[in-house]
């Protein structure tokens, strides 16, 4: 079984990376504005570089809306879009191009698209950030995650302006990783609340729901799931120590006996 999981990862693998092309010899970023902000669920999907780059910065033209809905969760979820005269902060982070579409396939191809970020709608917090962007303005590439508009109505996740189908709610523990990373990148950047009030500015939550599912979270990448997911990869591996590597060591010392 194992071994028939590990296949069809590498497979998946070798097929996605080829179809898309990397940008080689280029300084790669995402901007998180939601769950990605936070390093305990964003390094889920790819650990962080070497020397891992973490600038914090508001991308002006946009917003946050919560307009896209996950059937198999029933919850909200956040995204940006475009929006004259607003703006998003979130957090970008260099990634290796090669794991890039591990963080396509984290947003799914029925929620969001990837775009690339003109440098110019790219605002700093720290000047000393500034400074090293313009000092690499040729060599940088970033790239944000917005909705991807297919209607629910024809079958898609998209909410519309985000105040639609408000019967559909925000989950507490989603919510939850969310502010947890507006907090840990004002801390780790001693930002010194700015970037905290930059979150509730342009949070968006004004009119919503919040439905609290701390007890049971809905959330798959919500700690306490991310801590059970752990724990039942560890008895799979411990199971595949006891019976099946057993089993194939059996296997091969028959094989050595009878040669």
């Amino acid at each position: 079984m194992l071994n028939n999981i590990f296949a069809i990862v590498i497979l998946f693998s070798l097929l996605t990376t080829s179809a898309m092309a990397s940008p080689e010899g280029k300084s790669v970023f995402i901007v998180g504005y939601g769950s990605l902000m936070l390093s305990l669920t964003r390094t889920v999907t790819a650990p962080d570089v070497a020397d891992q780059t973490l600038i914090p910065v508001r991308i002006n033209g946009y917003e946050r809306s919560w307009n896209l809905w996950l059937e198999q969760y029933d919850m909200r979820m956040l995204a940006a879009e475009e929006k004259s005269g607003r703006f998003v902060n979130g957090l970008a982070y260099r990634v290796n191009p090669h794991d890039l579409w591990r963080f396509d396939a984290r947003e799914g191809h029925r929620h969001y698209r990837r775009i690339r970020l003109p440098l110019s709608a790219v605002e700093l917090y720290n000047p000393q950030d500034s400074r090293w962007f313009f000092e690499h303005s040729d060599e940088v590439e970033v790239y944000m995650y917005v909705a991807l508009k297919h209607d629910i109505s024809d079958g898609g996740n998209y909410l519309g302006n985000g105040y639609d189908h408000m019967n559909k709610k925000i989950t507490r523990s989603y919510l939850d990783v969310v502010l947890a990373g507006c907090m840990e990148v004002d801390d780790r950047n001693q930002l010194n609340g700015r970037f905290i009030g930059d979150c509730h500015i342009s949070m968006g939550l004004r009119k919503h729901h919040i439905d609290d599912d701390r007890q049971k979270p809905r959330y798959p990448r919500a700690p306490a799931n991310l801590l059970d997911s752990a724990r039942k990869r560890v008895r799979e591996l411990e199971d595949y120590l006891d019976q099946d590597w057993t089993t194939y060591m059996n296997r091969m010392n028959t094989v050595c006996e009878s040669s």
